[in-house]
């Protein structure tokens, strides 16, 4: 249980571990450095706030698919996913939480509000590291739905991790089944919008936005308003990365255009083929998957 604490003030514990310092606030509640005492190991506390006077049937659910999520989600071992150490859904009194594996580094939503384009041969091994780490998860039967920048760390090394797998949404932030909508949505597919069913792919559309991006340092859908975004994300197609950054060749540009179709059949089938079409780019030679079906 978390310890009795001030209105507005850090706790001294939630659970078993001793409460250090707020990291950020999260889109669910607050981010906290933790220490487990037991084996004396930091880690990141990643608390759930419930909103207050939700039906108590929403709430057992929410506990319910909590666990679910975060244990299917605490078997993956990959050196480019956030490990999860525990959960702990609240049911005994405490505000449900996550423990995870601490990364120092830099949150690449701060990287792209740095303004600098970057070099897609410095970016797309990088991207391979993510599209690996989608692979392995995607055959395990997990689905991210909420790649964006915030959720992708560079580490102290220049290598990339991957968090916020098995994060359950809170009820009213909308659930993960068909037919409600969940993510991020500048960076959502167009069946996540629609409230279709996602597998796979719809990840990597959201890792085409964040390539997109990172590339061209604008959104490709830049909507001022949700309505605006969703509108942009079914129904218009962004600039092309060339028409952004002439600099860029051709093969970058179609792999986030593949990446990037709105049809889900006309994307990659899997992570690993966009591993393969990156290992195709800096071995100097075209990809042999993008380009293949997608509008022009």
């Amino acid at each position: 249980m978390t310890e009795p604490s001030r209105p507005g003030s850090t706790p001294e514990r939630i659970g078993k571990y001793v409460i250090e310092r707020v990291l950020g606030r999260g889109s669910m509640g607050l981010v906290y450095l933790a220490r487990d005492p037991t084996i004396d190991r930091y880690v990141a506390l990643k608390t759930i706030a419930l909103p207050d006077g939700l039906e108590e049937a929403k709430v057992r659910e929410f506990r319910q698919r909590f666990l679910r999520e975060a244990r299917a989600a605490g078997k993956l071992n990959h050196p480019c996913i956030v490990t999860i150490y525990e959960a702990d859904d609240g049911s005994l009194g405490g505000v449900p939480f996550i423990a995870m594996e601490y990364v120092e580094g830099i949150p690449w939503n701060l990287k792209v509000r740095q303004g600098r384009k970057a070099d897609p041969d410095a970016l797309l091994p990088l991207f391979r590291e993510l599209a690996s780490a989608l692979n392995y998860a995607h055959r395990a039967g997990i689905i991210h739905r909420d790649i964006k920048p915030a959720n992708i760390i560079q580490t102290q090394d220049g290598h990339l991790k991957l968090m916020d797998f098995g994060i359950a949404k809170v009820p009213t932030s909308e659930l993960t089944r068909e037919g409600q909508f969940l993510g991020t949505p500048a960076y959502m597919s167009p069946e996540q919008i629609m409230g279709r069913a996602v597998d796979g792919r719809s990840d990597l559309f959201s890792l085409g936005c964040v390539l997109y991006e990172m590339l061209t340092c604008r959104k490709p859908f830049p909507g001022e308003d949700i309505a605006t975004v969703t509108f942009q994300i079914l129904s218009e197609e962004p600039p092309s990365v060339l028409s952004c950054c002439p600099e860029l060749s051709p093969e970058v540009d179609q792999i986030v255009r593949y990446l990037m179709a709105k049809d889900p059949d006309r994307r990659y089938a899997s992570a690993d083929l966009l591993v393969q079409d990156i290992d195709a780019y800096m071995a100097g030679s075209a990809p042999p998957h993008a380009g293949t079906g997608v509008r022009a």
